[in-house]
């Protein structure tokens, strides 16, 4: 957000369907942790939502990001078997939330 806003962090316990899990590759209904992230930048358009999680995508100018943060996020959340959506608008800001089966949140706990 390079001209300010807000960003806020939530956590929540979901109970997922067949149904709610059916766009993560990986996912079996069950018990979630949900880790949503949202902020009130700029947000992107459809067609870069679409694109955001493929490796090496960016929109940001040479020499200022990879492209690799989103894909690397996507592969290891859908490695865990659990899920990450996006919502965004322009010029209304952007929320990422991320799902990962309870067990699979239990694990990685030191």
């Amino acid at each position: 957000m390079p001209d300010g806003g807000t960003l806020m962090v939530e956590t929540s316990r979901e109970n997922l369907n067949s149904q709610q899990v059916a766009s993560f590759e990986r996912a079996n209904p069950g018990t979630f942790v949900r880790l949503s992230i949202l902020d009130t930048g700029h947000g992107m358009s459809p067609d870069i939502q679409k694109r955001i999680f493929e490796p090496f995508f960016t929109t940001k100018p040479i020499g200022r990001g990879t492209g690799l943060g989103l894909s690397t996020a996507f592969a290891d959340i859908t490695h865990m078997s659990g899920g990450l959506e996006v919502e965004s608008e322009v010029g209304k800001g952007t929320a990422f939330h991320i799902y990962l089966p309870i067990e699979a949140a239990r694990q990685s706990t030191p």
